[in-house]
C-alpha cells in the first residue's frame, strides 16, 4: 500500500470501532456468527472463545464505521463482507445509506495476500509480515 494514498492507523486508537462492535454484537444473531468459517474451524468441545465468535462483528464494525464501499480482501475473506451485509441489512436504521453493501476488491494478479514464502499469508503458517518489522 502506498502511504501517500492510504491512511495507516492503529485500530485501537479509534474507540468508536470497539463501541460499534459492542452495539452490533447485542443485535447480531448467534446463528449468523456460528456459520462463520473461523468460528467453525476453531470450535472445541466447549465451543470457540468469545473473541473468535465476535471477530466477524468486529470486522463488520471496521467496515461500517467508515461507510466503506470497497474493501480490499483476499478471496478467503469474502465471507466477512457477506456477514457485514447481513448485519447492515438487519440494522438498516443505523446507517446513513439504505444499507451497507461493501464490495470486495481483490488484487488483480493474486486472490490472496502473499506471505514471505510466496504462499497465502497467515500467522498460523509463520509467514506473516509484522507491522513493526524491519524492511
Amino acid at each position: 500500500m502506498d502511504p501517500d494514498k492510504a491512511t495507516f492507523f492503529r485500530q485501537s486508537d479509534i474507540p468508536e470501532v470497539t463501541e460499534l462492535t459492542w452495539i452490533l454484537s447485542t443485535v447480531t444473531p448467534m446463528g449468523l456468527l456460528r456459520g462463520a468459517t473461523l468460528v467453525k474451524t476453531r470450535s472445541i468441545r466447549v465451543g470457540p472463545p468469545h473473541g473468535t465468535v465476535l471477530h466477524p462483528v468486529l470486522m463488520a464494525a471496521d467496515i461500517l464505521i467508515y461507510d466503506s464501499d470497497i474493501v480490499p480482501v483476499g478471496k478467503d475473506q469474502k465471507q466477512h463482507l457477506e456477514v457485514t451485509r447481513d448485519i447492515a441489512q438487519d440494522e438498516r436504521p443505523l446507517w446513513r445509506r439504505a444499507a451497507a453493501h461493501p464490495r470486495p476488491l481483490h488484487p488483480r494478479e493474486r486472490r490472496q495476500g502473499p506471505g514471505i514464502d510466496g504462499e497465502k499469508m497467515s500467522k498460523s503458517y509463520s509467514n506473516d509480515i509484522g507491522l513493526f518489522e524491519e524492511e
